[in-house]
C-alpha cells in the first residue's frame, strides 16, 4: 500500500521549512478499479469569491444522496472542480511540542498552476510556476530562475497540496467513515481514513460546491494532530499575468 499524500506532504513540509528547498518527488497514479459513478442530482455550481456563496446557492442548498464509505469515491468524483481558481493555503507540521507552517498562494488555470509560497510578515519568498512541459523555480526578486521537465507530476504535486484526488485514490478498504458536514461555512464531505501501515488516521472535507479539499489533518496512533492544511479565500477569477517569468516571458496559453 502507498502512503496517503498528507503523510508524504508532512515528511516534504518540515524539509521546505527546515532547509527551505523545494522538490519535485510526488507523483499521482490513480489505484485500483472505480464502480459506475454515482451521479449528483444538482445541477448548480458554487460561485465563491472569499468564501463567501452567492444568493442562487447558499449553504445548504444541495440535493444530497445517502452517504457512506464504500460510495464516498465515487460521489466525490462526480464533484467537478474548477477549471480556474485562486486560494490561500496554510499547512502546519506538528513535532516535539513545536509547529512549522507553511503558507503559499495558490494559481491554477487549467494545467498551469503557480505557487507563491510565502516568508516572513506574508510576503512572498518562492515562486513556481507548472506548465504541461516544464516547471520554474525561482526566488523573489531575483533575475534567474531555474527550468527543468515538469515529467509526471501533477499540478498539485508541484504544489505540494492534498486534493480530493487523493481520496480517490485510496483503497477503498482504508475508508472508514463517510458524512456530510460543515466546515467554514460550506457544504462539506467528510472522509475519515485510516493507514494501517503508518497507523495514521486522516480526515479530509471536499466541498460539495466546488470539489475543492477544505481542509485535512492527520492524527498519529495516540490521537494527536501531526499534519494539518487548510484552504482559504477561493476566487474563481485572476489575471494569468500571474504566470510571468522574472523575465516577464509569459508562460500561460489557453
Amino acid at each position: 500500500m502507498k502512503y496517503g499524500k498528507s503523510s508524504l506532504v508532512i515528511i516534504i513540509a518540515a524539509i521546505i521549512c527546515a532547509a527551505l528547498a523545494v522538490g519535485f518527488y510526488l507523483s499521482s497514479n490513480l489505484a485500483g478499479d472505480k464502480a459506475p459513478p454515482i451521479v449528483m442530482p444538482s445541477d448548480k455550481q458554487g460561485n465563491l469569491d472569499g468564501d463567501v456563496y452567492d444568493e442562487d446557492h447558499m449553504p445548504g442548498d444541495i440535493t444530497r444522496i445517502e452517504l457512506n464509505a464504500s460510495n464516498v469515491q465515487n460521489v466525490i468524483a462526480t464533484i467537478e472542480r474548477p477549471e480556474k481558481y485562486a486560494c490561500r493555503v496554510d499547512t502546519s507540521v506538528y513535532y516535539n511540542d513545536n509547529i512549522r507552517m507553511m503558507s503559499a498562494l495558490c494559481y491554477t488555470a487549467g494545467q498551469y498552476t503557480k505557487t507563491e509560497i510565502l516568508g516572513n510578515s506574508d510576503t512572498v519568498a518562492t515562486n513556481i510556476i507548472s506548465t504541461p512541459d516544464t516547471t520554474y523555480i525561482w526566488s523573489e526578486g531575483s533575475s534567474s530562475y531555474y527550468q527543468g521537465a515538469t515529467g509526471g507530476f501533477s499540478s498539485d504535486d508541484v504544489q505540494h497540496i492534498p486534493t480530493s484526488d487523493d481520496i480517490l485514490m485510496l483503497d477503498r478498504n482504508d475508508i472508514k467513515s463517510a458524512s456530510y458536514t460543515e466546515m467554514n461555512g460550506q457544504n462539506c464531505i467528510c472522509a475519515e481514513v485510516y493507514d494501517p501501515e503508518m497507523q495514521y488516521t486522516e480526515k479530509y472535507y471536499v466541498s460539495t460546491d466546488t470539489g475543492l479539499l477544505k481542509y485535512c489533518e492527520t492524527l498519529d496512533k495516540t490521537g494527536e494532530k501531526i499534519y494539518s492544511m487548510e484552504m482559504s479565500a477561493e476566487s474563481y477569477d485572476f489575471d494569468t499575468e500571474v504566470f510571468k517569468l522574472p523575465d516577464s516571458t509569459l508562460v500561460y496559453t489557453q
